[in-house]
């Protein structure tokens, strides 16, 4: 619990991950709080009991194309389900 996350070969990309991991178990962590307390013990002194609380309406409005979507519909593929 006291081993430095980086210095185990811990970077960015697996930071993200375990906030996840532990936001899927109601554990309320961020990647910045992963890179400043970066070993177990110092985390859990600053994790939270995560509760979100979000907006569950319908979304309506319009929802433009961006730009690669523009260009990709732009295309004249023949299959373009076989497009990569």
């Amino acid at each position: 619990v006291h081993d430095n996350f980086f210095e185990l070969g811990g970077d960015s990309i697996l930071s993200i991950q375990v906030v996840a991991r532990a936001r899927a178990r109601g554990v309320g962590i961020t990647p910045k709080l992963v890179f400043d307390h970066p070993t177990v013990a110092d985390l859990a002194s600053v994790a939270g009991v995560e509760s979100v609380q979000a907006e569950q309406g319908i979304v309506t409005g319009e929802a433009p194309l961006i730009p690669i979507q523009s260009w990709f519909y732009g295309l004249d593929l023949p299959e373009r389900n076989h497009f990569n």
